[in-house]
């Protein structure tokens, strides 16, 4: 079994390109480029972290553009960055959507 000090986890992400949901303006645009797939998610209140969702997950079930709650990144495991964005960790939505790990982050702001 490997054991992983949580600290050492922490600073190796310290430094990877990551996204505050709520510093973000009303009307950007987020394209998430996954392992599996991309997601386009356009800001709809960053305040709440809450997008319209795009692609991946929502495209193969039909459901798109589908509101939803960006709750942050994660390991994979219950450890959280909470409304963030970060690669090299998975994004998790509200409705418990776990996307693959996260490659690439674009922003697009209208402003």
């Amino acid at each position: 079994m490997k054991i992983f000090d949580i600290e050492s986890l922490i600073d190796k992400f310290k430094n990877k390109p990551k996204v505050f949901i709520k510093e973000l303006p009303v009307g950007t645009i987020i394209y998430l480029e996954t392992e599996n797939s991309t997601y386009k998610l356009e800001v709809i209140d960053p305040n709440e972290c809450c997008v319209l969702a795009s692609g991946g997950y929502f495209q193969r079930k039909n459901i798109e553009p589908a509101k939803t709650y960006i709750i942050g990144s994660t390991f994979g495991g219950s450890m959280i960055f909470k409304d963030q964005l970060i690669e090299g960790l998975f994004c998790e939505f509200y409705n418990n959507i776990i996307t693959s790990r996260i490659k690439r982050i674009f922003i697009y702001s209208k402003n």
